[in-house]
């Protein structure tokens, strides 16, 4: 018998989301503005080549030009994330959850 939660979040309502990680990711996505679509399109070419310390160049020079995050801050952070495209897109959408807190 399969859990068929897997993939399900609790809302705070109490109700229960049948998105799938990529489905939060599209929609965290779509929710940045253009110049942030952009650092990420760009990291994500890198990272798709599996250059990542490019990846995470490019985007922490941006993302510290534009919200003075650090450098180095960047970098702790994404290198945890290093293991496959997908799983640094993650990381990278999760610096503007942080942001817009």
């Amino acid at each position: 018998m399969s859990d068929t939660k897997s993939n399900q979040t609790r809302k705070p309502e109490g109700g229960v989301s049948h998105l799938t990680s990529a489905e939060h990711q599209e929609r965290a996505y779509n929710g940045l503005s253009d110049d942030e679509r952009f650092w990420v399109k760009r990291a994500m070419e890198y990272a798709i080549r599996e250059e990542y310390w490019d990846a995470i160049s490019a985007f922490a020079s941006d993302l510290n030009r534009s919200s003075g995050t650090p450098v180095f801050t960047i970098y702790q952070t994404l290198l945890r994330y290093i293991e496959s495209p997908e799983k640094f897109e993650e990381g990278l959408l999760g610096f503007f959850k942080i942001e817009r807190r």
